[in-house]
């Protein structure tokens, strides 16, 4: 497992972007549909005063829409991320933690942790979910997004997966695996879907293009914003750059209807979960290894 020293250089500022843009406007206008739709959901869920974490909160966007209205928000990053400094964030807590238990939170404190496209860079990911078994209050909310191992795009391109992302994704999941662990800390699965539009077509476009042999993730880099390239943008040609616009656009569309049929057979792109946790206070099963270990030898 890299150490956190060697994991911070795959993170650079530019792995963020800037305070306000990551991606070329349209897909930003995405990006704000999306987090339109997540706070709809949460804001049907629960009402009144409520606290709220986000898990790599990367620019704070989110919980700076929830802050407006009203809620509690924290949020945890590592590193370099906008959201440290993002002046629009408010009165929204952000922690600069790697690992969640670092940030001393209360039992059973928050009523909603989401967790979107980041179990997967952790190093300690039931470390994690053990931690926020014991955060979340009897009956508050997971909202967990990772991509999707057992996936049909997964499957087909192997290794020019675009979700494969090593070395940033230490970890892959099944939905049969993600059952498991949830409900090893008292997580229930209360709803759960394979399609997410955003993340589908693009997977499968940008998977298609790197099986094909153009440069390696070279649309992703050409739809991020300038301050947010991974690369240079001079490395690509601009006979490469157009043929990757154009056949990107092309396959963008065969993505569209790969991501609604592999949905319907629980094998699109990601795993979408929105989790409850037990209202029985069963803080046994959230209690560290080592604390059963001293218990035993007593």
């Amino acid at each position: 497992m890299p150490s956190p020293e060697e994991l911070a250089r795959y993170y650079p500022a530019s792995y963020y972007g800037n305070e306000s843009k990551k991606f070329v406007p349209v897909i930003e206008l995405l990006s704000r549909t999306v987090r339109k739709i997540l706070r709809s959901f949460f804001l049907k869920r629960f009402s009144g005063h409520r606290a709220f974490l986000e898990i790599g909160c990367g620019r704070g966007d989110l919980l700076a829409e929830l802050a407006k209205m009203g809620w509690e928000c924290h949020g945890t990053e590592y590193g370099s991320s906008p959201s440290m400094s993002n002046k629009h964030l408010g009165k929204c807590v952000i922690h600069n933690k790697q690992n969640l238990r670092d940030a001393n939170f209360s039992d059973n404190y928050f009523d909603m942790v989401v967790i979107r496209h980041v179990l997967e860079h952790l190093p300690n990911p039931e470390e994690t979910i053990q931690e926020i078994s014991r955060i979340l209050k009897p009956g508050g909310g997971l909202y967990l997004v990772v991509p999707n191992y057992d996936g049909y795009v997964s499957s087909l391109f192997g290794s020019h997966w675009f979700a494969l992302d090593v070395p940033r994704h230490l970890f892959h999941f099944t939905p049969q695996c993600l059952s498991i662990l949830l409900n090893k800390y008292s997580l229930r699965i209360k709803k759960q879907s394979f399609l997410s539009f955003e993340q589908d077509v693009f997977t499968f476009a940008q998977s298609a293009q790197n099986y094909m042999g153009f440069t390696y993730n070279g649309l992703y880099d050409l739809i991020r914003n300038d301050s947010a390239r991974l690369s240079s943008k001079a490395a690509i040609s601009q006979s490469e750059k157009w043929l990757i616009l154009v056949t990107g656009a092309i396959l963008s569309v065969a993505g569209f209807f790969i991501s609604l049929f592999s949905a319907i057979f629980r094998t699109g792109g990601v795993i979408e979960i929105y989790a409850v946790r037990d209202r029985k206070d069963n803080m046994k099963a959230c209690r560290p290894l080592a604390s059963y270990l001293s218990h035993l030898s007593d």
